[in-house]
C-alpha cells in the first residue's frame, strides 16, 4: 500500500501515478474475481478496460496487465461470453484493422447476470439434490428400531436444509431479476429455535 509520503512524492509524474493506480486496482479486482472462483486474469482485464477512457486492443491490454497474448485472447473471449466486455470500433494500425474492446460499466447488471447464470443454477442444483434425498428417505421401508430413528433424524435435517435452500433460491432469483437482495428471511429463519 502506498504511504502518504509515496503518494506525494514530487518525482513521480501524473501518468506514473495513474499507471500505478490502475495496476493496483487491476490486481485487487483480479484477486477478488479469483476469490469468487473466476480466473484472476478476468478481473485484471476487465479492470484495465473499465479504467480506460478509450477502447483498447488485445496488445494494449496485454502490455497493461502483463499477460501473454494467448491469455489475453482467452480471457477476452470468456469475458465476452459473460457479457462484461464487448468489442468496439475497429482501430486502424499498420495497414490493417484491429479489434478493440470496452468494459461493461453497469456493475449491477454484471453482478445480476452472474447470479442468474451461475449462482442460481448452483442453488437450483442443490435444491434438486435435497429434494431427491428427501424422496429417498420418505420412501424408505419402516424397519423399526434404530434404522427408523436414523431415517427420521436424517430426514428432519434434510428438510431443514431444503427449506433453507429454497429460501436462498428465492432470494437469488429476486436479485437476478431486480438487482435487490433482502437476506432478512434467511436471517429470521436461522434465528428461530428448532
Amino acid at each position: 500500500m502506498a504511504t502518504k509520503r509515496e503518494a506525494q512524492a514530487p518525482d513521480r509524474t501524473h501518468e506514473e501515478r495513474v499507471d500505478e493506480a490502475v495496476d493496483r486496482v487491476a490486481e485487487a479486482i483480479g484477486d477478488l474475481m479469483e476469490f469468487w472462483s473466476f480466473k484472476n486474469s478476468m478481473g485484471k482485464v476487465w479492470a484495465v478496460l473499465y479504467l480506460s477512457r478509450e477502447a483498447l486492443t488485445a496488445d494494449e491490454i496485454g502490455r497493461r496487465t502483463r499477460l501473454s497474448s494467448g491469455s489475453v485472447s482467452m480471457t477476452l473471449n470468456e469475458l465476452r461470453l459473460w457479457g462484461v466486455v464487448g468489442r468496439s470500433r475497429e482501430a486502424q494500425g499498420k495497414g490493417r484493422k484491429r479489434k478493440t474492446y470496452v468494459a461493461e460499466t453497469d456493475i449491477l447488471a454484471m453482478v445480476t447476470r452472474v447470479f442468474r447464470e451461475r449462482e442460481l443454477k448452483q442453488v437450483r442444483r442443490v435444491v434438486r439434490e435435497l429434494e431427491a434425498a428427501q424422496v429417498l428417505l420418505d420412501g424408505a421401508p419402516d424397519d423399526g428400531g434404530e434404522a427408523r430413528v436414523q431415517n427420521r433424524f436424517v430426514l428432519t435435517r434434510v428438510r431443514k436444509l431444503l427449506e433453507l435452500a429454497r429460501r436462498g433460491e428465492r432470494i437469488v432469483e429476486r436479485f437476478a431479476q431486480a438487482g435487490e437482495m433482502d437476506l432478512s428471511s434467511i436471517r429470521n429463519w436461522l434465528g428461530r429455535p428448532r
